[in-house]
């Protein structure tokens, strides 16, 4: 081989290895890609923690105890909760009637109330299986409402409300939502408890159960 054919070789080599290395390094519009960003890429993303996504509400159970009342909670199925980091939503348009019945003294009660559409909040959660979930009350916003019903001890109709105001104000009972619980999850159901004291002798103690109804 002459001296010129040699060196025209090495030249189409030299151009071969620059076409090669750019098409490793770089898209087909001209951007690169470097060995970072490969490394980026090729890693899985992480899973999402257990209580995030959609669950539907199946069962409630819960009291509130005073020094002479007593009132117990159920209700509400088919409410359902789309969990997440940064905003938590109840969805109330299939949910079914919430009933209250209780005691004061000699006294007896019992009432229902009805919530219908969403409800939005500023939402926090902590572990996976088990954990600690709080919706920050004072960043209530949505269309939900709430009305009712006294039942006994003489029937009388309660109006009808918007739901995030009262939220914000605490002017509901607001042990009727989980808003501030521990938890335990499964991939395909959730499990709710509320266990607190408030002044004057009151204790809550709630549960609340759902079904996985999405992501």
């Amino acid at each position: 081989m002459t001296r010129k054919a040699t060196g025209a070789a090495v030249a189409v080599l030299a151009a071969a290895t620059t076409l090669m290395t750019a098409g490793c390094g770089a898209h087909a519009d001209g951007s690169r890609v470097s060995a970072q960003s490969v490394a980026a890429a090729s890693k899985p993303k992480p899973k999402p923690r257990c209580i995030a996504g959609t669950w539907q509400l199946t069962k409630t159970a819960g009291r509130v105890k005073g020094p002479d009342s007593l009132v117990t909670f159920a209700g509400g199925q088919g409410t359902r909760l789309h969990v997440s980091k940064g905003v938590s939503t109840y969805d109330f348009r299939r949910s079914g009637r919430m009933t209250e019945n209780g005691k004061k003294g000699k006294a007896q009660f019992g009432m229902w109330l009805k919530y219908d559409k969403t409800l939005r909040l500023k939402s926090g959660y902590s572990g996976n299986a088990k954990g600690t979930l709080g919706l920050q009350t004072k960043t209530a916003s949505g269309t939900a409402t709430v009305n009712g019903r006294i039942v006994r001890p003489a029937p009388f109709p309660l109006k009808k409300q918007a739901l995030a105001p009262l939220i914000k104000k605490g002017k509901t009972d607001q042990a009727l939502l989980p808003l501030a619980v521990s938890y335990t999850c499964t991939p395909k159901a959730l499990h709710l408890h509320q266990a607190k004291k408030a002044k004057g002798g009151y204790t809550t103690v709630a549960d609340w159960w759902f079904k996985r109804v999405g992501r």
